[in-house]
């Protein structure tokens, strides 16, 4: 039977992982309670990284002098093999693996078992117990998220659950504020995005334009997070996924939206909430647009997701094309926001165009009973 590329229980489950999880926060370690010339070193690869990278601004905000590294596991080899063998230090090292069968990451622990000999940290994983036996992870003592199959191929509820994680490794009172809101806000959020109608005419546009490419468009806040956006609509609709930062995305949007290209992508704008960065972001925008001819606007599709307290969209950028604005009325931080947003988007677009895995296999832990 062939693994669903994504699956409403594993969206739909989220509140409920987050709510388990945050009984059990208290069995983490606090890792400022190591010695401060001692770095954080977490590893991992494709959605455990960027679960990591999300928290990665807080972590280093509440511990501004403590140096936290992030690597993929080449890179962290590359770190293993300049680290001075004379020290006396070596790293508290969180190994971040889903599955618990990352074959790049045991290769890298591996490593550094053999060059640190006494090196000692933190497995991340949604594994079950029986299937790390086989793979010695010692002497990382291991942390299961516990939130049952992820049956889907894209991560969601191990992505969010791995996220909130990491943060109450070095960060204990904004995870348990996140712990203790997110499962009563997510269902609210996400039901107050459903109804509006323009979540239908943009999933409409998505449908009939599939072949055309996506370019997610973000700002400072959600960058980490159209990084995961990125990963999670090439998983599920086999379509190419352009991401700019806005600023970014203004030295090259000619060769995105040439006037003479018979197909052009569909833009999503992910409105800053704050004032100021969103006039910056609305400005930013008008460059981007400022060659759409009204003869070829009919070409353009351009979807707007804006916090209900951003500046409205002004006018001359709605006369661009097709435009449809998602308003977000919900109190969701704006990086929590628009990964549900993507997810549920995800989620109904294969639904509705019947997409099928194409050979693509994902490891799917079995739950602890």
């Amino acid at each position: 039977m062939p693994t669903p590329l994504i699956t409403k229980e594993d969206v739909y489950a989220q509140p409920e992982a987050i709510a388990q999880l945050a009984t059990r926060l208290c069995e983490l370690p606090d890792l400022d309670a190591l010695p401060p010339e001692r770095p954080w070193l977490f590893v991992g690869e494709g959605s455990s990284f960027n679960a990591v990278a999300w928290m990665l601004p807080l972590l280093r905000n509440a511990h501004p002098h403590r140096r936290v590294i992030l690597r993929y596991p080449w890179a962290f080899l590359k770190e293993l093999e300049q680290w001075p063998s004379d020290s006396g230090i070596t790293p508290y090292v969180i190994a971040i693996s889903q599955s618990g069968r990352t074959a790049s990451l045991i290769h890298a622990m591996d490593e550094a078992r053999k060059k640190w000999k006494d090196f000692d940290g933190h497995l991340i994983t949604n594994a079950d117990d029986s299937s790390l036996n086989k793979d010695n992870w010692s002497p990382l003592t291991t942390f299961f998220l516990q939130v049952g199959n992820e049956a889907g191929i894209a991560a969601t509820k191990t992505f969010t659950t791995t996220a909130l994680a990491v943060l109450m490794l070095g960060d204990r009172e904004s995870a348990a504020i996140l712990a203790k809101m997110l499962p009563t806000q997510l269902p609210e959020f996400v039901e107050s995005l459903r109804v509006q109608s323009a979540w239908s005419i943009a999933l409409n546009q998505c449908v009939t334009q599939c072949e055309h490419p996506l370019v997610l468009i973000g700002h400072d806040n959600v960058m980490t997070i159209l990084g995961e956006a990125h990963l999670k609509l090439t998983e599920t609709l086999s379509r190419p996924v352009l991401t700019y930062h806005h600023e970014g995305f203004k030295h090259g949007p000619k060769s995105v939206l040439h006037r003479d290209r018979s197909v052009w992508p569909q833009l999503i704008y992910s409105v800053p909430k704050n004032d100021i960065d969103a006039k910056a972001f609305y400005a930013d925008a008008m460059i981007h647009l400022q060659h759409i001819q009204l003869d070829q606007a009919t070409q353009l599709n351009h979807l707007w997701i804006r916090p209900v307290d951003a500046p409205p969209i002004p006018d001359a950028l709605k006369a661009k094309g097709h435009f449809v604005e998602l308003v977000l009325n919900k109190p969701l931080p704006e990086d929590w926001a628009l990964l549900t947003v993507v997810q549920h988007l995800a989620l109904d677009l294969v639904e509705r165009m019947n997409l099928q895995t194409d050979g693509l296999t994902k490891f799917v832990s079995t739950p602890i009973v």
